[in-house]
């Protein structure tokens, strides 16, 4: 995707505005930045989902394993604001294989 390209997820639906209109540019700068993280970490997490059905922890462990860059918690509380947006939905509950505890399993919105 090109830099000036808006993806799905630049939607207002998945992230509100990080900075407020009153902040110091450079908080405001940062805001910008950590929007763009935040939208990459759910492409990836996402194009996981797409691949097969799983828990957000079992999908965030893979998006390190594929992607590395962050930690797991960093992209595992992207799941939440997938299924929010409606790009997965959950099939069922599972032990996951990451944690040992029962857990919903989703998948991508076809």
């Amino acid at each position: 995707m090109r830099h000036d390209q808006r993806s799905l997820f630049d939607s207002a639906t998945i992230e509100a505005p990080l900075a407020r209109t009153t902040d110091a540019n450079t908080s405001k700068d940062a805001a910008s930045v950590a929007q763009k993280v935040a939208s990459s970490q759910r492409e990836r997490m996402l194009a996981v989902f797409q691949r097969f059905e799983q828990t957000y922890n079992e999908a965030a462990r893979e998006c390190v394993v594929q992607f590395g860059q962050f930690e797991r918690d960093s992209y595992r509380k992207r799941g939440s604001q997938l299924k929010a947006a409606g790009l997965i939905k959950a099939v069922g509950e599972r032990t996951c294989q990451v944690s040992g505890s029962r857990a919903t399993v989703f998948e991508a919105v076809q």
